[in-house]
């Protein structure tokens, strides 16, 4: 790969985990040129890995120029909810297995309630994993962009009770094989932070993380 290339990612990876990360708020205008300077390199690599982002829904281009993070509203982020339920959903009755073969009870042991960074990642590998069992892998692709753009809204969630023992519910049904079963937790699970979609949005808002 050609140097400009490979400072190219390197900006775009490092960009893009900053933002999935929630270090920005949404909102935030993104400069070129600050970019630039941060990632010690040309503006050019810098508007190469913005683009990138505009054509993955991380960063939105003003009509006038510019550009900036997306601001969620309320609705935007009932429907992320929604859609990320629906999608594991297609892959519980898609699966080409009973339940996931790889134990993630070590992982959700380790767990501190006031780690809410090591509780985001564990959300996120656990439906990783439960999707991955689904025939079809545009459900595994479409559950990892649906984390991604939620990464950010889980950092906040701390409002939301004994958020780890949701996820071993979820996880312990997903072992026995009950396919209702697993559509009861998952609903469970998006329907608590359905209801707290107000307060999220306000957190969301406040400042980055």
């Amino acid at each position: 790969m050609a140097p400009e290339a490979l400072t190219s990612e390197r900006v775009y990876t490092g960009l893009r985990r900053a933002i999935v990360g929630g270090y920005y708020a949404p909102g935030t205008t993104l400069v070129a040129q600050a970019l630039a300077e941060e990632f010690g390199t040309s503006i050019a690599p810098v508007r190469d890995a913005i683009h990138r982002l505009v054509g993955e829904g991380f960063i939105e281009a003003h009509q006038g120029g510019g550009f900036q993070l997306p601001i969620l509203m309320e609705n935007d982020l009932r429907d992320l909810y929604v859609w990320h339920g629906q999608v594991l959903r297609l892959a519980i009755k898609h699966r080409s297995s009973p339940s996931i073969s790889i134990d993630m009870s070590s992982i959700l042991d380790a767990l501190d309630p006031a780690d809410t960074r090591a509780i985001a990642d564990a959300t996120t590998e656990l439906f990783a994993r439960l999707a991955a069992i689904s025939r079809n892998k545009q459900h595994t692709a479409a559950v990892a962009k649906a984390a991604d753009l939620l990464y950010a809204t889980r950092l906040r969630e701390t409002g939301i009770r004994d958020r780890i023992g949701e996820l071993r519910a979820v996880w312990t049904v997903t072992t026995d094989g009950r396919e209702s079963a697993v559509r009861d937790a998952i609903w469970a699970y998006h329907r608590r932070r359905l209801r707290r979609v107000p307060a999220l949005i306000r957190e969301l808002n406040r400042s980055p993380n």
